[in-house]
């Protein structure tokens, strides 16, 4: 069982507390975020190059994960 326990979507100027989108998408049984304003939106800095961080607990412990926009994050 995955629990998000924080992930956030945007710059050092702006962000998005995204936990629950990605909590649903996991629920749904994806393993995969796709880190874009369609899914993780809306756009908290138009015009710059978001970051997207993630952590979250599996039956193996902790882990933290970050890329950046328009890639897919594949969860541990």
């Amino acid at each position: 069982v995955v629990k998000v326990l924080q992930a956030v979507y945007g710059t050092t100027k702006n962000g998005n507390d995204v936990t629950a989108i990605c909590q649903a998408l996991i629920n749904q049984g994806n393993n995969t975020i796709p880190v874009n304003n369609a899914v993780l939106g809306p756009d908290p800095d138009v015009g710059t190059v978001k970051s997207f961080g993630i952590l979250y607990t599996t039956g193996q412990g902790t882990v933290q994960r970050a890329c950046q926009e328009n890639t897919n994050l594949v969860l541990l």
